[in-house]
C-alpha cells in the first residue's frame, strides 16, 4: 500500500533534480562573456522549465498525506472512497478511523506549511507557482524572476 507515497516521493525527487539541472550553467565561450555583460540571458529561457519542475515537486510532494490518509485511513471525504468504506467489516472501520484521528494532526501541520499555499495558487488560481529565483551567471551577472514574468514574456 505504500506504493503510491513512494512513487509520489520519487516523483518529487526527480523534479528536484531537473530543477538543478535547469540551473546548472551551461559551458561558456568567450562571446557567450561579452554576450552576458550586454544583458543577455546565457543558457536561453530556463524559467519555463524550472516552474514547470517547480509545479511538479509541489504537485507530488503535497499529495503524500492525502495518499497516505486514503490508503490507511477513513478517507471519506468522496462518494466513491464513503460507500468503499461503509462496506468494510467494522473493526477495519474502527482501525481506519482511529488511525485518521491520529493522523490528522501531523497532516494539519503539513497542510499549514506554505508548500500548501503554494501548490494551491499554482493549480488553482494563479496558474503557476509563487517563488521568485535569482541565479548568477558565469560572469557574475545576477539574474531575479519569477514565473509571471518569465510566462508573460514568452507570450510577446
Amino acid at each position: 500500500m505504500w506504493g503510491g507515497v513512494e512513487g509520489k516521493l520519487h516523483g518529487a525527487a526527480q523534479h528536484w533534480v531537473q530543477m538543478g539541472q535547469v540551473l546548472y550553467p551551461p559551458r561558456h565561450t568567450g562571446c557567450m562573456a561579452a554576450m552576458e555583460a550586454q544583458g543577455v540571458i546565457i543558457g536561453g529561457n530556463w524559467q519555463h522549465s524550472l516552474y514547470i519542475h517547480v509545479n511538479g515537486f509541489l504537485t507530488a510532494t503535497r499529495s503524500v498525506p492525502w495518499i497516505i490518509e486514503a490508503c490507511f485511513g477513513a478517507d471519506t471525504r468522496h462518494q466513491v472512497m464513503r460507500a468503499w468504506f461503509k462496506n468494510l467489516p467494522a473493526a477495519e472501520q474502527a482501525r481506519r478511523q482511529a488511525f485518521s484521528d491520529q493522523f490528522k494532526p501531523l497532516r494539519g501541520t503539513f497542510d499549514a506549511l506554505p508548500l500548501t499555499d503554494a501548490r494551491d495558487q499554482s493549480l488553482h488560481r494563479a496558474g503557476f507557482p509563487p517563488v521568485e529565483v535569482t541565479v548568477r551567471g558565469n560572469f557574475g551577472k545576477t539574474y531575479t524572476g519569477g514565473p509571471d514574468r518569465a510566462f508573460r514574456e514568452s507570450m510577446v
